[in-house]
């Protein structure tokens, strides 16, 4: 192999790497967000005022 083909395969793999940390790195994100946000739970928004039935 010349010293271009042996550079293009390792640009290759470092690309690879690079993408698929990437993308591990948003999904891990996006599952930890989620975990936070469930965790911490919905502001209940609801204003009506109740009324006690006598």
């Amino acid at each position: 192999m010349s010293n271009k083909e042996n550079e293009n395969n390792e640009n290759n793999v470092n690309s690879r790497r690079t993408y698929l940390r990437n993308t591990g790195l948003t999904v891990g994100d996006l599952v930890l967000g989620g975990t936070v946000g469930n965790l911490l739970g919905k502001k209940n928004n609801n204003n009506q005022e109740t009324t006690k039935q006598t």
